[in-house]
């Protein structure tokens, strides 16, 4: 079975992350005491020199009210349309 593998824009996905906090009027340290991480994790995230673990992943969607695909970009279109078909179900 050969594995796929999707790699993820941590640049973009930083900048996304940033721009859906914004929008929401909240503060990285805010951010970061709802998900129970230091703020450092969420400077790093929106650097783009860190991605954060699936489950903090979720959280953080869920807080900004964004969809996982509007967040996460991938080096290769094909992987951002994958994951937007995924995140429809």
């Amino acid at each position: 079975m050969e594995t796929q593998r999707y790699d993820v824009d941590t640049v973009k996905t930083g900048k996304n992350i940033t721009e859906a906090r914004r929008r929401k009027n909240i503060g990285v340290d805010q951010l970061a005491k709802a998900l129970g991480i230091c703020g450092g994790a969420v400077y790093k995230w929106e650097r783009g020199t860190a991605m954060p673990r699936i489950d903090n992943f979720f959280a953080l969607c869920s807080i900004l009210d964004v969809a996982p695909a509007d967040i996460c970009v991938f080096y290769n279109q094909e992987s951002t349309e994958k994951m937007r078909q995924l995140c429809r179900k």
